[in-house]
């Protein structure tokens, strides 16, 4: 459902000033699971996401809402790439039409 990227930027923007032991403790596991997950090279067991969300100062929704934020905003971007490059694809398409077009206004300027 979300990465660990999504929860490592929720991590980051919630910390504040908290250290990452502190955090670790509040919520009941390791400093180094703790770090792990703030990398967003591991993704908290579900478990674990009541205890995070109390250690950031969060509701369950609120972290809830916070990491489909996250996870919205990269299918987001990733929806915006494939908008762009359709749109690059069209402008080459209308860039052939009108070649073909002022080809087509030369022959007819010349019959007349």
């Amino acid at each position: 459902m979300f990465d660990g990227q999504a929860f490592s930027k929720v991590i980051v923007r919630f910390q504040g000033l908290r250290s990452n032991r502190s955090l670790a403790q509040a919520i009941g596991v390791s400093e180094g699971t703790f770090s792990r997950w703030r990398r967003g090279d591991v993704v908290p067991k579900r478990e674990s996401w009541p205890g995070l969300a109390a250690a950031l100062g969060l509701s369950f929704d609120e972290l809830v809402d916070a990491l489909q934020r996250e996870a919205g905003g990269e299918r987001a971007e990733a929806e915006r790439g494939a908008d762009r490059r359709a749109l690059r694809e069209i402008d080459e398409h209308l860039a052939e039409i009108r070649r073909r077009c002022n080809g087509i206004e030369a022959v007819v300027a010349s019959l007349k």
